[in-house]
């Protein structure tokens, strides 16, 4: 059943406790095992990945149907292959985005291509999101649903701040960490080399109090991990191998550095460490041409 609902954002303060055990579990002990969360998530993905026809109707030139026609449709065409879809759309993000004149969304005309005669549920959902009038939708798959925002309100930074309830008990850092990735719609990306520690139980508790990149930032502290964000990745890696590469950089900085200053006159100064990256005059002068 496709289900479609709407809500505003809220702020509920509250305690939460984060807890972690030394001990490893069996190697293999969590093999096959996942979360409530990252089980849902799993069958939104298996049915955003289907391949369905596209009507006629939706193909016709001059004849745009509603958003939630093709919402419906999908619904249906799920249900016959004994699959659901529940969307949500954050109406308050489009009201914010613009400046309180509410968008209705769900009546927006689209129009597909007449040469589309199949799309999978994702196709046909990112096609009618680019038609939305203020160029400003997406959608994530955040919790086992599909909910519908701005690009704003889905900024990787906006969700790691947001406060989340959570709670679980032992559960092996890798299942611990997809759990919170599924639950409020963004990914991690853990650097192999962090597999020593990944099977290390931790326990959470929360009540809305604390945020994603606190829980990170705090499992990695616990674990000797550097937690890595900008706004195009969320990564957790070995904290020493993240002060081996910045020295590497460093090391790479002073040497481009005097390149430049041989080459160019220009003096190498400081670096700047940005999103975990050492930014200074090989950024600054990359891309000036050369003087003759």
């Amino acid at each position: 059943m496709l289900r479609i609902g709407t809500f505003a954002g809220s702020v509920v303060i509250g305690l939460a406790f984060l807890v972690f055990a030394q001990e490893t579990l069996p190697k293999g002990g969590d093999d096959g095992k996942k979360t409530e969360a990252t089980s849902r998530s799993a069958l939104a993905r298996k049915a955003l990945a289907e391949r369905i026809e596209v009507p006629e109707e939706f193909r016709k030139q001059g004849q745009p149907s509603p958003f939630r026609f093709v919402l419906s449709y999908i619904d249906g065409a799920l249900a016959d292959r004994k699959q659901s879809l529940q969307i949500v759309v954050d109406q308050a993000s489009f009201r914010e985005a613009n400046q309180g004149d509410p968008l209705e969304i769900l009546e927006t005309v689209i129009t597909f291509s007449p040469f589309l005669k199949t799309a999978t549920v994702q196709e046909m959902l990112e096609y009618s999101l680019k038609q939305v009038p203020t160029g400003n939708a997406t959608y994530l798959v955040k919790n086992g649903n599909i909910e519908i925002l701005t690009h704003d309100a889905a900024n990787i930074n906006v969700l790691l701040d947001q406060g989340i309830a959570i709670q679980f008990r032992e559960l092996p850092l890798k299942l611990a960490i997809d759990d919170l990735a599924d639950r409020t719609g963004f990914t991690v990306m853990i650097d192999p080399r962090c597999v020593a520690v990944l099977n290390n139980s931790v326990s959470l508790q929360s009540q809305n109090d604390i945020s994603p990149r606190g829980i990170l930032s705090s499992w990695a502290d616990m674990f000797d991990l550097k937690l890595l964000v900008d706004e195009h990745r969320v990564m957790l890696m070995p904290r020493g191998d993240y002060l081996k590469k910045l020295s590497n950089q460093v090391d790479e900085e002073k040497a481009l550095s005097q390149i430049f200053n041989f080459q160019y006159g220009v003096p190498g100064g400081g670096g700047t460490l940005v999103g975990g990256r050492l930014m200074g005059a090989i950024d600054r002068q990359r891309g000036r041409k050369a003087q003759p």
